[in-house]
Formats: structure tokens, C-alpha cells, sequence
């Protein structure tokens, strides 16, 4: 998919978009990471808002002929980060960090954030042992600004939307933390889930730190493809479990000594399983393709799914590559899928 947006003036670093079905939009302004990913546009109204106490300017861009439109928050002077998650201070991170230490028993010896691409979250590790994850008012609706821009982009693809918001800050600690012991419980590798509770507004999420990890889209190709078969496995266990991850991607898949590791699960409706099954395995092979390659991807997941499962996830790939952390060859995974399917399963044995 083309990635452009036409503003005047010019500006350089832009945030946020959704899809809007038949030109009916949606009064949202969040969110791609800062990475520019759309359609090409021209601005027809600009306005100064505020988010987060500053100042943000937003632009609508209406996409000619395509039926969609899309919102886009621009930065007009603070980090991206500080807009996404909110501010918290070095009292208030410390204040949680001791807080935390304590419900473990311990006396807090140190705290350090992390530069992890989170963005409904400020994540930190606490005495080099615990990976504490803090959630604001703030991140709760930036989460529900995403969450309804995905089901819009479901809905715009033909697709009954399954995502789910949260309304608090601890409801969003607490489901990762269930998450996480479901998949657990599965024998899904998963960071040793501890706990969750609230402090001064804030939801903390405590789960066991990885102090050596690489992400899954930083492997080079032969550890990548040693692994790949192993990530397929894992997600057709807890799908078969009629669990679903929701937001499959290269970052939230993490290798520690050798293993596997998932983490950052979304909220997706009980009853829309299999369209969020066919969703993550969508997300897998767009994690996987740039990585190990189209075919690699593909057979590992043929080896788990049978054809309609891979089938339903290619409808999901246009969807996927329009999302600013995926980038990937749509035409050539497709491809490899549809060549898949044809030969049959005695191709993969």
C-alpha cells in the first residue's frame, strides 16, 4: 500500500489514523507510532486541539475516491511518547516502583524505564528482577482511540469488528495479567505473570523480567527460521484453546536463551475467535515475511492451520499492511498462500 501523506503545509512528523467506511468519519485522532502509513490525501480542515494539556494540531484528510477518510494528530512540540503515554514523573515512577518492591517483600534498590516501542504503557524494571508495566488514564484512552480505529478498519474490510476497549487502567493491567496465566497454563512460553493492582490512579501490571532477550524481528535468518515452526505451534495451542493474542507482531514476541516468549496480549470478544484467529495468523506471517521469507512463513503455519484458516487470514493482509508496525510483501505472502493451498497438504509433510 502506498505510504504518503499530502499535507500543507509540509509537516514532518505526524501521528495517528484510521479508516472510515464510505466517507463517513470517525472524530478520532491517534496514533501510528510515528510512522506515516496511508493512502496519499489532501487536507480539507485543520484545527487547533489539545491533548494531554498540549497543544496538537489536527488535520482531516479526505482520501479522493477510495471511500475512506482518515484523521491525522500532528506533534507541535513535545516527544510522541509524552503524548502517547502521559506523563509520569520520577516521584510517581518511584513511588509505584516501591510500591511494587514491597508487595514482593523487598526494599526497592532500583528503577529504570525502558525504550521499549510500548505506547499504552510506561514500562520500567524494578531491582533488576521485575518488569513493571505503569498504565495512565491516558494510555486507557489512547487504547480505546486504537482499538476503535482497528474495528473501523474491520468494519471497512467487510469484517464484524472484535477488538475491545478498556475503561480503566487497572481492567487493562489485570486482562494482560489473565492473559498471561492462560497462556501459561497452556505451556505457552510467557514472562512469569505476578500481579496487578492500582496505585494513585495508576494500573501496574508486575511480571518476571527477561534481563537477555532479542525480539523476534531482530533474529538474523537462521535462528529465525529455526523458530519459526515453534511460533506457529504456540499460537495454534492457544487458539485451539480458544484463546487469541490480537496484536501478533515482531516486537511482542521476544527470544531468551533460545525460547520463545510472548508478551502484550489485547482484548478481543470471546465470541469472535475464529476471525481473531485467522487475524493473528495474518499478523505472524506479516512478522515472519520480511524475516525468513514468504514461503518459510507459510509452510510453518500450513504445518498447523488447515487451507480455509490460511485462506481466512489472507483476506486480513491488506488490513494488517496498512498498520505502521508491520511491513511486509502483501503480494508475495499471498501469493506463496494461494500456491499453498493449491498443492494440498502433502506439499508441507
Amino acid at each position: 500500500m502506498a505510504v504518503e501523506f499530502v499535507l500543507d503545509p509540509p509537516i514532518e512528523r505526524a501521528v495517528g489514523v484510521v479508516l472510515v467506511e464510505n466517507g463517513q468519519c470517525a472524530e478520532l485522532c491517534v496514533v501510528f507510532l510515528g510512522v506515516t502509513k496511508s493512502c496519499p490525501a489532501t487536507v480539507d480542515r485543520a484545527t487547533g486541539e489539545r491533548i494531554g494539556g498540549e497543544k496538537t494540531l489536527v488535520v482531516r484528510a479526505g482520501v479522493p475516491a477510495t471511500g475512506y477518510l482518515m484523521v491525522v494528530a500532528v506533534q507541535t512540540g513535545m516527544a510522541i511518547r509524552r503524548l502517547l503515554r502521559g506523563s509520569l514523573s520520577e516521584s510517581e515512577l518511584e513511588g509505584v516502583a516501591r510500591a511494587a518492591a514491597k508487595r514482593q517483600g523487598q526494599q526497592l534498590e532500583s528503577v529504570e524505564t525502558l525504550d521499549a516501542d510500548n505506547w499504552l504503557s510506561t514500562p520500567a524494571v524494578v531491582n533488576e528482577a521485575l518488569f513493571v508495566k505503569v498504565i495512565s488514564t491516558q494510555n486507557t484512552l489512547v487504547q480505546g482511540l486504537l482499538t476503535a480505529s482497528r474495528n473501523l478498519g474491520l468494519v471497512s474490510s467487510g469484517v464484524e469488528p472484535f477488538f475491545e476497549r478498556f475503561n480503566a487502567p487497572l481492567e487493562m493491567a489485570e486482562h494482560e495479567l489473565e492473559a498471561t496465566r492462560e497462556m501459561r497454563a497452556l505451556g505457552v512460553n510467557v514472562p512469569r505473570p505476578v500481579e496487578a493492582f492500582e496505585h494513585d490512579g495508576y494500573g501496574v501490571l508486575v511480571l518476571e523480567y527477561l534481563p537477555a532477550f532479542e525480539t523476534l524481528d531482530s533474529l538474523d535468518l537462521e535462528r529465525a527460521r529455526r523458530l519459526t515452526p515453534t511460533l506457529f505451534r504456540a499460537l495454534a495451542r492457544m487458539h485451539g484453546a480458544g484463546l487469541a493474542h490480537g496484536d501478533l507482531r515482531g516486537e511482542n514476541v521476544l527470544v531468551s536463551e533460545g525460547e520463545l516468549y510472548f508478551i502484550d496480549a489485547t482484548n478481543v470478544r470471546d465470541e469472535a475467535t475464529d476471525e481473531a484467529r485467522a487475524y493473528d495468523v495474518a499478523c505472524a506471517l506479516a512478522a515472519l515475511e520480511p524475516v525468513v521469507g514468504a514461503s518459510t512463513a507459510v509452510t510453518a503455519a500450513a504445518g498447523q492451520y488447515h487451507d480455509d484458516v490460511l485462506l481466512d487470514a489472507e483476506r486480513y493482509l491488506d488490513f494488517v499492511n496498512f498498520r505502521p508496525d508491520h511491513t511486509f510483501d502483501v503480494r508475495t505472502l499471498r501469493s506463496e498462500i494461494e500456491k499453498t493451498v493449491q498443492a494440498g497438504p502433502d506439499a508441507t509433510d
